[in-house]
């Protein structure tokens, strides 16, 4: 027990040591392309995807690990969008990008297993690079960010968010 607090205090100091040494000012998000674990059927059957095909569409970005409790408690919140989004028939996108690997809060391994005990519908994939939270300014976890169809991004979420919380910006978004 001792060596997995140890390991997530580590974790999260490796997330701030990478944030506080990078992160880019531009309005832009950055491209990134990932693997995915689920929601292949969203993008026709691919293995991965890319921000980039998602041009003129807003998306909710929500990085999280797998030892990482408040990361956790939310994806429900993010699945519950999800599905109202879907209902509504937006073209905007909730994509889960897992960074345990880059922040010592899990691994592959250990995200699949997560994922097989909760019951997401929404894209769920690996980030391939560490530079994707130098990229985002991931300070802690969860962080989420909030981009519009335009690219742009609209705003950075530190931490666990609410369903009222995330309701709110995505009115914010979605205008």
């Amino acid at each position: 027990m001792r060596t997995s607090a140890a390991l997530a205090v580590l974790g999260l100091i490796l997330v701030l040591a990478l944030a506080c040494n990078g992160g880019s000012d531009a309005e832009t998000a950055a491209d990134f392309t990932m693997p995915l674990y689920s929601g292949a059927e969203h993008f026709g059957g691919a293995a991965e995807v890319s921000l980039s095909d998602l041009d003129g569409r807003p998306v909710i970005v929500n990085f999280w690990a797998p030892l990482c409790p408040p990361c956790r408690a939310e994806m429900p919140h993010f699945q519950e969008v999800w599905e109202e989004l879907q209902a509504e028939g937006s073209d905007a996108m909730v994509l889960g990008v897992d960074v345990g690997s880059f922040t010592l809060l899990g691994d592959r391994p250990q995200s699949i297993e997560f994922l097989e005990t909760i019951d997401l519908t929404y894209p769920v994939g690996e980030a391939q690079d560490r530079r994707i939270i130098m990229d985002y300014s991931v300070r802690g976890m969860p962080t989420t960010v909030f981009i519009n169809a335009d690219g742009a991004i609209h705003r950075t979420w530190g931490g666990a968010i609410t369903k009222g919380q995330l309701d709110e910006v995505i009115d914010e978004v979605l205008g």
